[in-house]
């Protein structure tokens, strides 16, 4: 076994805990009940699942030799090009802040949240997943689970969903404002001080 490799048996609870993370991602990019859209959260886990091209057994296969972050992030990846492409389908090209598709990648290059927050055209997979895991802490846990030390976040759930929205959702501050019912002007406060936790959180990760 390498260092990296873990059991299956641990791999397939690791797989699990994963796609429940998934969806509490996707039902935050979509919160507000009262949104007339046509997309619903399952439907955006299950496009990710398609666009993967790997079965169930080979996405386990892949965590025990990469690692659950990775194979979050290439899911989120796939959900977050969906949407891109769904948008633009629509000839709504001006909806999508990435303004094209993402690529991931394997490199050493990480998430510059201080300034592109998941804008870039290329991302780092294990990074994005890790990324997102820790905004399902903060939307569930609050800024301070694991550190007491962290920033904090005024109102954790509504930061994290605001951030997901936007960033993994694609969708515009307009629109997140109406769905969290909040100003703008308090929508782009949310998404940066969930930027700034998410940031503080991975350079301490990478130390």
């Amino acid at each position: 076994m390498t260092k990296t490799e873990i059991s299956e048996d641990e791999a397939r609870r690791e797989y699990d805990a994963m796609v429940e993370q998934l969806r509490v991602i996707a039902r935050a990019m979509y919160r507000d009940e009262r949104r007339k859209t046509t997309i619903q959260p399952t439907l955006i886990v299950n496009e990710g699942y398609k666009h993967l091209s790997l079965s169930r057994d080979e996405q386990i296969a892949f965590i025990r030799e990469h690692g659950s972050e990775a194979l979050l992030g290439r899911w989120l990846l796939a959900m977050k090009n969906y949407l891109i492409d769904r948008a633009e389908a629509k000839s709504a090209r001006k909806r999508s802040p990435t303004g094209g598709r993402v690529d991931a990648h394997d490199g050493a290059d990480g998430i510059d949240l201080a300034k592109s927050a998941w804008r870039a055209r290329t991302v780092n997979v294990k990074q994005f997943g890790a990324a997102c895991e820790l905004l399902v802490e903060l939307r569930e846990h609050g800024p301070h689970h694991a550190n007491p030390h962290a920033p904090t976040v005024t109102e954790p759930r509504q930061a994290a969903d605001a951030f997901a929205m936007r960033f993994v959702g694609e969708q515009q501050l307009d629109d997140i404002a109406k769905a969290l019912n909040v100003s703008v002007s308090t929508a782009k406060n949310r998404i940066n001080e969930a930027r700034e936790w998410l940031r503080w959180r991975l350079e301490r990760s990478s130390q």
